[in-house]
This record gives structure tokens, sequence and C-alpha cells, in this order.
């Protein structure tokens, strides 16, 4: 039997080729396309996430002032008010639990002169964790003295604040007040950050912005860790024959600054503050993308991302620290010519804090110290500050 080829339909043939060709052509069209010629696209889904957020932030001051209700009725009730405040601050933070073990000091002695004796320190802050600093004890002291913790800045170290290293911004300090019959204490604090060092990738890179993102993934950040040292701190001057325990202050300037901002109102044993070029409008500060030469702007800074934290908007601005170091003295030393700081906005927020410390009727113990010069540590309004609230 001879069989049949099947018949084939041209017609059906021709139709799926013309479907092909189509979507060949559909192919070929697609791939025609370049990737800007979607950048609107992109640009509009950018665009509505930032207005969206920028709508928050507006609201944020706000959010904040119906956030925060404090008792003038008395400075007692002022204080217990506050106490709510503190919490959520350290829970922000991250603060670690408290420790309270031996504190291990060891003490190396490494200059003396007429006037004071110099030593390198270190103790127990927690489990694990030393603290270092410089310890200047004065010889003209009469009796149990004051104590000032004296705070670097950006990176920077302890032995600038004492003159083993110089250091101009610093004017010293810690050495001024020491032979000025003052015990005081100068901590190292981790404040470089990865792109200041070589190599900047890999296993070797190392800077406060990878403590500070380890901390944040297991509930601290790494100035609510230092906060912990910081207490630690106050213990261990608290323990010297040398010092009064129920004088002990803080100045830091820059970093140290922010420090001192953050950790006196968690740490009420720190009786002075002085906050030397840092203070500041922290919403401009943090949010604002100038491109004038000289100055700092953490928003485009990569590895400035510890400067914010979730929901510090719509809890705290400096004057809201401010008002948690009150009705302590407070100091607020900032530069005309400072990069760190803009000391209009900077004294227009410290209006806020006046008007706190004048309705507990202690306005002479919020002081804004503005002085004509660029980032340092300027003293002449703040020595005399210190010495008057601590002596």
């Amino acid at each position: 039997m001879r069989l049949q080829r099947p018949a084939v339909n041209r017609w059906s043939n021709i139709g799926m080729s013309r479907i092909v060709l189509a979507a060949l052509l559909i192919v070929a069209l697609l791939a025609a396309e370049k990737m800007q010629d979607s950048q609107s696209i992109r640009d509009q889904q950018y665009a509505q996430l930032n207005a969206w957020l920028d709508r928050q932030l507006a609201d944020a001051a706000k959010v904040r002032a119906a956030y925060w209700n404090l008792d003038f009725s008395s400075k007692a009730n002022y204080e217990r008010s506050l106490a709510r405040y503190r919490k959520h601050w350290a829970a922000m933070l991250g603060v670690p639990p408290a420790y309270r073990g031996p504190l291990h000091e060891k003490r190396v002695k490494i200059g003396e002169d007429a006037k004071l004796t110099m030593y390198r320190v270190w103790f127990d802050a927690f489990p694990g964790v030393q603290t270092y600093g410089i310890l200047l004890l004065p010889k003209n002291r009469s009796g149990r003295a004051p104590a000032l913790i004296c705070q670097h800045g950006h990176a920077d170290a302890p032995e600038k604040t004492v003159g083993l290293v110089d250091g101009p911004i610093y004017r010293n300090f810690a050495r001024v007040f020491a032979e000025k019959g003052f015990v005081t204490f100068s901590p190292y604090l981790v404040s470089s950050y990865s792109e200041e060092h070589e190599p900047r990738e890999g296993p070797k890179a190392w800077g406060r912005d990878m403590l500070f993102k380890k901390g944040i993934l297991v509930g601290h950040t790494l100035v609510g860790v230092e906060a912990r040292k910081f207490v630690r701190t106050v213990d261990y001057l608290q323990s010297l024959a040398e010092v009064d325990p129920e004088r002990i202050g803080m100045y830091g300037l820059s970093k140290g600054g922010q420090y001192t901002l953050a950790i006196a109102p968690l740490e009420t044993r720190i009786k002075v503050a002085v906050v030397s070029g840092w203070f500041n409008d922290r919403a401009k500060k943090n949010l604002e993308q100038g491109t004038e030469p000289g100055t700092m702007h953490f928003l485009t800074l990569t590895h400035r991302s510890e400067y914010y934290m979730r929901d510090l908007l719509d809890r705290f601005g400096d004057a809201e620290l401010a008002w948690m170091i009150a009705p302590r003295p407070l100091l607020v030393e900032n530069g005309d010519r400072d990069a760190a700081v803009h000391i209009d906005d900077a004294r227009a927020e410290f209006g806020r804090v006046r008007a706190v410390y004048e309705k507990l009727g202690v306005g002479d113990r919020a002081v804004f110290a503005g002085f004509h010069g660029e980032h340092r540590i300027d003293g002449a309004e703040s020595f005399p500050f210190v010495e008057k609230w601590l002596r």
C-alpha cells in the first residue's frame, strides 16, 4: 500500500512565520531601549519617597512637642518628670546593663612637675571592656578636689588634651584645670572613621562606623555602649581619695561635645556640663545638603550614619537633651567660624534651653558662650563657668 503524505497547510505556515517575525521585531524594539529612556520613571519614584519623608520630617517638631510634658511646679517634680525621658533616651541609645564589678585600676606614672602628676590609667568598664585615659592629679589642692572629665573630639586622643601631643584646638584644657587644682581625667574615644584609615576595605579595615553598625545589629549604638563606660568613669573618679564625689563635671569639644550632651542627661552625678563645638538645631544640621566649602553635611557623608537614629527627631533635639541636664549648670560654647555648627541656629535653639532654666528659677546656670573663631575650645567664658559651679 502506498503511504499518503499529510497535506501541508501553507496558509498556516505563513501565519506562524508572521507571528515569529512580529515577536522578533518586538524583542528587537525592546532591546533597542536604553537605560536613560526610563530614567524619568526612576526619578519620579525617588521624588515620591523623598517628598513623603520630607512631610514626616516637617511634622517632627510638632510630634516632639506633643511628646514632652515637663512639670515645673518644683525642681523635685521637674526631676521626676524627666525620668521617662531618660529611660527612653537610654533605650534609644541601647545602653548596656549596669555593671558594678571591681574597677581593677592599672596606673602608670608618665610625668610630674611642680604643679601636677600625670598617669596613664586603665580600669574595667564592664566585662571584656576597659576604659583608657590620662589622669592628672594636682599638687596644689586643699582636701578633696573637684574633678573634670575632659573629652577629646574626632580623630584625636587624650594626649592632646594634656599637652603630651600638640593639639592647639584643645588649649591643653585638662592641664589648665589641673593646674587650677582640679583632678582631670581624659578618656579615649574611638573617634575616627574607616574612610580615614588604610586599608579602607577588607579584614584590616577599622573605624567607629564599623563598631556602630555591629552594635545596631544587636540593639546598641556606639554612644550607648560608651555611655556605660562614662558611668564607670564617674564610679572611678568617685573612688579616688583626691576627688570630692559631689563635684564632678564634663567638658567636651566636637565629638566630645556630642558625648557630653548625650551622657550628662543620663548620668546625674555629672554636676556641670560644657558642650563645645557641637550644639546645633539638630534637624537643620542633620538634613542640610549645602555645597559651600569647609562645611560638614552629615546627610551625604557615608560614614556618619551614627548620627541618624530611629525616631530621633520625633523625640530628641539638642534642646531636649539639654532639658535633661537642667537644672544643673550647662554652658554651650560655639565659634562663629566653626564649620561644625551654625551659630545663629544654635543660639536660637539654645533659647529653648534657657527658657526651661528660667522657668526653674536658675537662668544663670544656662549660658551660651559665642566667640569669634573656628572649631576649638575658647575658654573665655567656659573656664570661669566651670570654676564657679564646681568650686
